[in-house]
């Protein structure tokens, strides 16, 4: 670690040490305290000086806007194209919460209900044996519904699972949702609909849903709902020729050096998807944000109800089943519809030690946040009013923690630790 790296790491601390609270203060007046900017300039720049990413912007605002941005390292190594504010990245799974917005629009609007069955919309889900992880086959015990889809205790499969390449389920040849949907509910359920936590295409089945109650394509309907009218005008699913030029190219270490994986034209589904697959840039996804601390309401227009967006990070995950990814699991780590959510208390916030585990509580308890899988972040500080972005393109995904970094520099200042 270089001394500025290790100067930088003291300046955000001795930040904390030296300021008090300020989160009753007003936005112009914490926009007027250079050395916060100044900490998390140096920071980001740590993250280009110790390879943690190639390139990247972060964003954080409350309610009235943004008040710190910063593009920082390479939009394109090879192109020699500098990042900027402007840039657009494969979000992956920042998608998610953008499908469950509108799963609840349609909830606000009386036409679902979270707690309807699935099969009330597709009927062949009701049909799937459940083949646990000891290869017993089991009826399922209880409906599987569209809670359980939002919050990932479905009993789905991944699409990654080997049984979908052990039977011969052709998902690169699907040529709609509805084809894509098809097959994946072809699978037996992996667990008990309500037993499991268990990451999976779950967005996928709510885009079709939304599809079978509104006879529109999905990516139409989340075009003509959400992102129009939040101005996420650079979001789309499908990279134009025009803006191609903006898109951030995919990176991965190896042997201490950058490699390019992925060129400047994403290899995109050619159809809308749940699940992930949008691109957009940090000054979109930040009005998703804004409509969020806005209560459902972005530039004076409605999206949805108070009462009705809520339910998005409302913590309603059971307290036996532990949230987890993979191998790794989060404690003290709670989930909404697409989003973990900090538990503990709301009294007390200090900085936690960087890891993987620790992505989601680090943050002041009831914030919510979820990446993606190259490394794109957001999270929600609702108690704050406070939210942000850290978005770059790497394939490793959250290894390098500088979410963690990040977020923890700032709050370090903001809560006065």
């Amino acid at each position: 670690m270089t001394i500025r790296i290790l100067s930088t790491y003291c300046l955000v601390f001795l930040v904390g040490f030296q300021s008090t609270r300020v989160f009753g203060q007003e936005r112009q007046e914490l926009d007027n305290i250079p050395i916060v900017k100044e900490a998390l300039d140096s920071i980001c720049q740590t993250f280009i000086e110790s390879k943690r990413v190639a390139g990247g912007v972060c964003m954080i605002q409350d309610k009235t806007g943004i008040f710190y941005q910063n593009a920082f390292g390479m939009q394109s190594i090879e192109d020699r194209i500098p990042m900027t504010l402007n840039s657009l990245f494969r979000i992956a799974s920042m998608t998610k919460p953008l499908t469950s917005l509108a799963v609840l629009i349609l909830v606000d609007e009386g036409l679902l209900s979270l707690d309807d069955n699935v099969s009330d919309y597709l009927p062949q889900i009701a049909d799937l044996p459940v083949r646990t992880r000891d290869s017993r086959i089991e009826r399922q015990k209880m409906p599987v519904t569209i809670r359980h889809l939002l919050t990932h205790t479905s009993g789905l499969r991944s699409a990654a699972d080997p049984w979908f390449e052990q039977n011969n389920i052709p998902f690169n040849e699907a040529s709609s949702l509805r084809e894509f949907v098809d097959l994946l509910l072809k699978a037996p359920l992996i667990s008990q609909p309500g037993e499991e936590f268990n990451y999976a295409m779950n967005n996928d089945v709510c885009a079709r849903i939304i599809e079978v109650i509104t006879g529109s394509d999905f990516g139409l309907f989340l075009n003509e709902r959400i992102l129009i009218p939040l101005q996420m005008y650079s979001t789309s699913f499908i990279v134009s020729a025009e803006d191609l030029p903006r898109l951030s190219s995919v990176y991965q270490i190896r042997r201490d050096s950058f490699v390019l994986i992925e060129g400047r034209n994403p290899v995109q589904s050619n159809f809308a998807r749940g699940n992930g697959h949008l691109v957009s840039s940090a000054g979109d996804y930040m009005n998703f944000l804004k409509m969020l601390l806005n209560d459902g309401a972005f530039n004076g227009k409605r999206i949805i109800s108070k009462s009705g967006l809520q339910k998005l990070w409302e913590d309603i995950l059971p307290s036996q089943i532990q949230l987890k990814v993979g191998s790794t699991a989060f404690p003290d780590s709670g989930f909404g519809l697409s989003v973990a959510i900090s538990r503990g208390s709301r009294d007390h916030w200090k900085p936690l030690p960087v890891s993987f585990e620790n992505l989601f509580r680090h943050l002041p308890a009831g914030s919510f946040s979820w990446p993606g899988i190259v490394n794109t972040y957001f999270w929600v500080d609702p108690d704050h009013k406070i939210a942000g972005v850290v978005l770059s393109q790497m394939v490793d995904p959250l290894k390098s923690s500088h979410f963690q970094l990040f977020t923890q520099a700032f709050y370090t200042h903001f809560l006065g630790h």
